[in-house]
C-alpha cells in the first residue's frame, strides 16, 4: 500500500469539500525561470509534518497541528546546458497540508491553506490529465500510482508536463500548464 494510500485514514472529508471548491492555479538546482517540458519521476509523501496556526517561522514554540508533504521531482526532458550528459533533476517547493483541515481556524491561515490546496488541484490535475475527482486522497493516490508505474520500466513512461518557472519578489513560482504525454 503506498503511503498515501495508508494516510487517507487520517484525513478528514472536510478535505473533500475544500478540495472540490478550490480554484485550480498555475502554479538543489532549479532551472531559470522559463516555460519547460519535464518527466515527473518522483511523488512522495512526507507524513510526519506540522503546519503553523499563526503565519510566520515554525519553531518549537509556535502553535501547529499535524501535517503531510507533498513533493514531486521533476526531470528535464532536453537539457543542454547540463554539465553531464544526462539531464538534471529538481524538485519544487514541497506542499504542507494539515491533516484536520477543520483544526485551521484563523482566517488568514485558512485562506493560506485554500491557496495550498489549490496549487495541489492544479498539480494534479495536470499530472494526471484529467479534470480533478471529488477527493484530495483519490487524486494524490491516483498519481502516486501513475508515477510509479512510470518509472518502473517496460511499457510506461513518467508523465511528462509542461510546466513555467517565474520568480517574483524573491520566490520561485511553479504554474503546472499542462500534461503533454
Amino acid at each position: 500500500m503506498s503511503s498515501f494510500a495508508s494516510l487517507a485514514a487520517d484525513i478528514t472529508t472536510e478535505y473533500d469539500k475544500a478540495y472540490q471548491e478550490a480554484e485550480v492555479r498555475e502554479g538543489g538546482w532549479v532551472p531559470d525561470d522559463g516555460t519547460y517540458t519535464v518527466l515527473i519521476t518522483g511523488f512522495t509523501m512526507t507524513p510526519d509534518l506540522t503546519f503553523g496556526l499563526v503565519k510566520g517561522e515554525q519553531g518549537k514554540d509556535t502553535p501547529s497541528v499535524p501535517a503531510f508533504g507533498i513533493s514531486v521531482t521533476c526531470t528535464m526532458t532536453g537539457d543542454p546546458s547540463s554539465p553531464e550528459a544526462e539531464p538534471r533533476s529538481f524538485r519544487p517547493k514541497m506542499i504542507v497540508l494539515p491533516k484536520n483541515f477543520s483544526s485551521i481556524t484563523d482566517p488568514d491561515r485558512r485562506k493560506y491553506l485554500n491557496t495550498l490546496i489549490s496549487k495541489t488541484k492544479g498539480m494534479l490535475k495536470c499530472i494526471l490529465d484529467r479534470e480533478p475527482a471529488a477527493s484530495l486522497m483519490t487524486d494524490l493516490v491516483a498519481a502516486d500510482q501513475l508515477v510509479t508505474a512510470g518509472v518502473s520500466g517496460g511499457d510506461n513512461v513518467p508523465p511528462a508536463v509542461e510546466i513555467r518557472i517565474a520568480t517574483k519578489n524573491g520566490y520561485q513560482n511553479f504554474y503546472w500548464n499542462k500534461r503533454v504525454s
